[in-house]
């Protein structure tokens, strides 16, 4: 009854009615009801809201229910608020989500967690971490958001600032490896010339042995 007489509410049912191209059930009411009066979202951030789950694709109201919930736990409580969230998003997770072939749904929280460490505490540039998660494409064939945190602990122990020094140190470990291969294919060449030069013939006796063959 009382939502009933809120001016607000009638728009806001309306306006979630026009961008969902539904009439609302009780229970996408309920839902709507329970964004704006409990966890005291406006109108205003409510209409993003709803605009942002559509342009995903995601038009119902469960998703668009657990996005805002998402947004309440991070104290997203204006519309400016959440446009900063979303550009960062479309900016910073997506493209490492995509990269791992997981853009198929929101990042979990310690995904989210691994990400900031990456570009707060790390200092890397989005280039960076993008070329780690080409290298987890490539090395294991179900990529892991931790495995990227592998390669990219590494590189930040190594003082890698840009692509370039990453460039060095794949052509660092390259040569390495060749040296390696080298070194082994030496080792073993040398034992075997070894062998072959301490082996003595008595080719008298031989001679002798052929003889009396004959």
């Amino acid at each position: 009854a009382v939502f009933s007489s809120n001016e607000d509410v009638k728009d806001l049912l309306d306006m979630a009615g026009t961008y969902l191209k539904k009439n609302l059930s009780p229970s996408d009411t309920n839902t709507l009801l329970f964004i704006y009066d409990e966890l005291k979202f406006d109108i205003d951030l409510i209409e993003f809201l709803i605009c942002y789950c559509v342009e995903l694709g995601k038009a119902n109201i469960k998703y668009i229910e657990k996005v805002a919930m998402d947004w309440h736990s991070r104290n997203i409580l204006t519309r400016e608020d959440a446009k900063a969230h979303v550009d960062r998003y479309s900016k910073q997770y997506y493209p490492i989500m995509k990269a791992l072939g997981l853009n198929n749904r929101q990042p979990a929280t310690l995904e989210l967690e691994y990400i900031d460490k990456w570009t707060e505490q790390y200092g890397f540039d989005i280039a960076i971490i993008l070329e780690a998660c080409n290298k987890t494409i490539a090395a294991i064939s179900n990529p892991s958001i931790a495995y990227v945190d592998g390669i990219l602990s590494k590189w930040k122990n190594k003082g890698v600032t840009s692509l370039s020094d990453v460039k060095k140190l794949d052509e660092l470990h390259a040569a390495e490896a060749i040296a390696k291969k080298s070194n082994s294919k030496s080792t073993k060449s040398s034992i075997n010339f070894n062998n072959f030069q301490q082996r003595t013939y008595d080719y008298d006796a031989l001679e002798r042995e052929l003889l009396n063959r004959n």
